[in-house]
């Protein structure tokens, strides 16, 4: 818990001189920020705990009809390998579509065990990842299938597009509004270079990032969703700032090519 500690620390300092050098000058934009970078790292905080301390509560983490990436954003306190083995009241449910309606298509897998990304850092702000390991295998069909890993190294030119997809909430206000269908969006990626100055400085070399657009953009429970490109999942939503959609800030995902030593060298093992 030290590290963690030390690691919610750094961040708010880094905050703090960012506020301090930012252009943007004026004390509502600051202090929205502060709002919002704060509320990343609870809402980080509680991912952590409800991960390692869950009980009996059976989460659920879902992927659409024909959705392509089973994807975790999970945090640790820990510089190491973390491994959180069995048993783990998990379940990925595959094919989904409509939250409300049993379609049919969905296909509920246990998890045994989840591989979170060792170097998380500034709070759950950085490097916040995990791979899952299922009970068993998914049938797949029309409905559930596999995805492509982006190549090594690979970096999105920015003003290309791609397609985010999730649950998340749809409001852009500080009130959530939860729908039951999945959503989808295309969105224009953006260079980190301009990515940074908008997002208070914190995004860093494993961050994608996508334009502001109006009603367009990750939001609360969005976080492990994919963002797919030339069918490859290339980022996994990792936060943005509050409320959603407010220009001109931006989404932020991590770039899944600066992980892929992580997510083969557990595949391989």
């Amino acid at each position: 818990m030290e590290e963690w500690k030390q690691a919610a620390i750094s961040a708010q300092e880094a905050l703090q001189k960012t506020l301090a050098s930012t252009h943007r000058k004026s004390k509502e934009v600051q202090e929205e920020m502060k709002r919002a970078v704060a509320t990343a790292q609870v809402m980080e905080t509680r991912d952590m705990d409800r991960l390692k301390n869950c009980g009996t509560d059976r989460h659920r983490l879902r992927t659409g009809t024909n959705s392509k990436k089973l994807t975790a954003h999970q945090s640790s306190p820990t510089g190491k390998n973390a491994s959180l083995a069995a048993p783990m009241p998990f379940q990925v449910v595959a094919g989904e579509y409509d939250l409300t309606v049993d379609e049919g298509t969905e296909q509920v897998v246990g998890v045994s065990e989840a591989f979170i990304y060792p170097y998380l850092a500034h709070g759950g702000l950085y490097n916040d990842t995990a791979l899952l390991r299922l009970n068993s295998s998914l049938e797949f069909n029309v409905n559930v299938s596999a995805i492509s890993l982006p190549e090594y190294n690979s970096t999105p030119e920015a003003g290309s597009n791609a397609t985010m997809v999730g649950w998340g909430s749809t409001s852009n206000t500080s009130q959530p509004t939860w729908p039951s269908l999945l959503q989808w969006a295309v969105v224009p990626i953006i260079s980190l270079q301009e990515c940074i100055p908008l997002a208070s400085n914190v995004p860093g070399v494993n961050h994608l990032c996508t334009d502001a657009l109006p009603d367009k953009s990750i939001c609360t429970r969005d976080p492990g969703g994919p963002l797919v490109q030339d069918g490859a999942v290339i980022g996994i939503a990792s936060w943005n700032l509050n409320p959603c959609t407010t220009y001109p800030y931006p989404s932020i995902f991590c770039q899944v090519s600066n992980f892929l030593d992580f997510i083969y060298g557990l595949m391989s093992s």
